[in-house]
């Protein structure tokens, strides 16, 4: 760059002892001052041989030294880095030292998302409490200013009546857009550059028309330039439009809104499980429900087969884990087929009326017939040997238990498998140590004291008040576990509902995972509240009654106009 150099020989106001200069707008080496040293970044002394002039704008710079992209002038640095740009070309604006596009006619400032300081007053500062951030960014933005004649824009608190993005301020906020600019908590945001772009690609007049990945917009008969029009997947507060409130769904990554709905719906979640019905991101998957990592939309919980309360997948065959009242009838390794309580297997051999013992909330066989025993459920036989886990007596029950197994209404059941773990945890020697329902072991037999059948952890044994967690297909009322399907007081069940939760507030419809057809989205309720058997009757009956009006109309003017 040498001959850039000598182009301009009178841009050192002080002659150099060897002839080369710089040229404007570039790093000077040897020239020991410029005649417009705003314009040149001189990058030190020493022989004309190294001498290099380097273009404030050449981000890619030379010998460790670099410039700043967009920079118009610049000067040095004191050791090797980036140059310390004081003015940016045309059409861009200087910002925490970088240069950055300038949206025509809105006059936009850049924010310093690192810091977003916080304070009670001063310029620049933001209130306390109201910074947030965007995304997955460690950035904070500013949503109201501290000075009241600031205004956030683009995140950053400003008061520089060059702006035209903000048209109507009031108490440190903006309280309407304009142009090419849109709403977002309480700032106006350029669509060109960080963070506006990140949560809108198009915005006129004040409104965000066509949202980032990970926003959506409202609806356009319920937006304009005086209220937020573009809200984040993730925001379960949510924004007000003309006439509603519209919201995401927290911890969600993307999402879409489907009118008339208020609510997003939910396609991929941040780091939790995508609930069935998309309205909710889940630690844990529900009942009815099995965790899918495969596919594009991340952790999704996707529906098991309806008769079993966990799965492996949605096959009838992959149940873990069933409903009350009903058994695991096992076909490989730990999963099997969901059958009624106190049929099959479970009822062979099982002695009369004695089909009576429960576990997990379903029933088991207690004693069997004479030369049997209940081992998890299933009368075994004792002639040729003692079976896995129990010690048989003579009246068809075990009298005692081994190892991981544990003694439960006269059967033994393994603490590591379903359906004895929804019993106990672990078990030593034959004796529980520890029980899953809350309650504790009894020293001498190993038993854990039975909680009433409908909860599935308790503050007392045998106590159906005393719920402190309901097994699937029932919902919490107070201290008390309800039937999915049944109303309790302000708390309505859905018709037709296998696994559900009880609304947050304690009062409206539970939230149906899983119905008895298979489904989580109808077949059972409508918004009439109407079931469809009903609905089916109804129909019926017009047909009916249509039907026999028209026989009527036929017969009365066509017989009796024969007669």
């Amino acid at each position: 760059m040498l001959d850039l150099c000598l182009r301009m020989l009178v841009s050192c106001a002080r002659r150099p002892k060897r002839i080369f200069s710089a040229w404007q707008g570039t790093l000077l080496y040897q020239c020991s001052m410029a005649s417009v040293a705003v314009r040149l970044l001189r990058k030190g002394i020493g022989t004309h041989l190294d001498s290099e002039c380097i273009l404030c704008h050449d981000a890619t710079g030379a010998d460790g030294y670099t410039e700043v992209a967009n920079c118009a002038i610049c000067t040095a640095p004191g050791n090797a880095g980036a140059a310390i740009c004081t003015e940016c070309r045309g059409g861009y604006f200087l910002h925490m030292g970088n240069c950055h596009r300038r949206e025509p006619g809105t006059g936009m400032q850049a924010p310093d998302p690192v810091l977003c300081p916080e304070a009670v007053s001063g310029p620049g500062n933001c209130k306390p409490g109201k910074c947030f951030g965007i995304g997955d960014e460690e950035l904070s933005y500013c949503s109201q200013c501290a000075d009241a004649t600031e205004v956030p824009l683009n995140g950053a608190c400003d008061n520089s009546e060059e702006t035209q993005a903000c048209t109507r301020k009031q108490d440190g906020v903006c309280t309407q857009c304009a142009k090419k600019t849109f709403m977002y908590k309480g700032g106006c945001y350029s669509t060109v550059g960080v963070p506006g772009v990140k949560m809108c690609k198009e915005a006129t007049d004040g409104v965000c028309t066509s949202p980032a990945p990970g926003y959506f917009v409202l609806p356009a008969d319920d937006r304009d330039a005086s209220r937020q029009s573009v809200v984040s997947c993730g925001d379960g507060e949510g924004a007000s439009g003309r006439t509603k409130l519209y919201k995401g769904v927290e911890g969600c990554a993307e999402c879409t809104l489907s009118v008339p709905a208020t609510t997003a719906t939910c396609n991929r979640c941040t780091t939790k499980n995508l609930s069935p019905l998309k309205d909710a991101c889940l630690t844990d998957c529900p009942a009815g429900t099995y965790l899918d990592s495969t596919g594009d939309n991340g952790n999704t919980c996707r529906l098991c087969h309806k008769s079993c309360a966990s799965c492996s997948n949605n096959a009838e065959t992959s149940c873990t884990a069933c409903y009350p009242e009903y058994v695991l009838n096992r076909t490989s390794g730990d999963a099997g087929k969901c059958i009624p309580e106190c049929t099959g297997d479970f009822m062979a051999h099982c002695a009369a009326g004695q089909c009576d013992g429960v576990v997990g909330g379903s029933k088991y066989c207690s004693r069997c017939k004479a030369g049997f025993a209940p081992v998890d459920g299933v009368c075994v036989s004792t002639t040729s040997r003692a079976p896995t886990g129990c010690t048989p007596g003579t009246d068809g029950t075990c009298t005692a238990c081994t190892d991981t197994y544990f003694l439960q209404s006269g059967g033994c059941y393994q603490s590591t498998k379903y359906p004895g773990n929804t019993l106990c945890s672990n078990a030593a020697g034959g004796k529980c140590t520890q029980c899953t329902n809350g309650q504790t072991a009894d020293v001498s037999s190993g038993s854990c004291p039975a909680c009433d059948p409908t909860c599935k952890t308790c503050t007392a044994k045998e106590d159906p008040n005393a719920c402190s967690a309901c097994f699937s297909g029932y919902y919490k009322s107070g201290t008390k576990c309800v039937a999915c399907d049944k109303d309790d007081g302000s708390i309505k069940g859905v018709p037709n509902c296998l696994s559900c939760k009880e609304p947050a507030s304690s009062s409206g419809a539970v939230t149906c995972y899983v119905k008895t057809n298979g489904t989580n989205n109808g077949g059972s309720t409508n918004k009439s509240g109407l079931s469809t058997g009903a609905i089916a009757g109804i129909s019926v009956a017009v047909v009916a009654v249509v039907g026999g009006l028209v026989g009527f109309l036929c017969w009365w003017f066509v017989c009796r106009g024969k007669a």
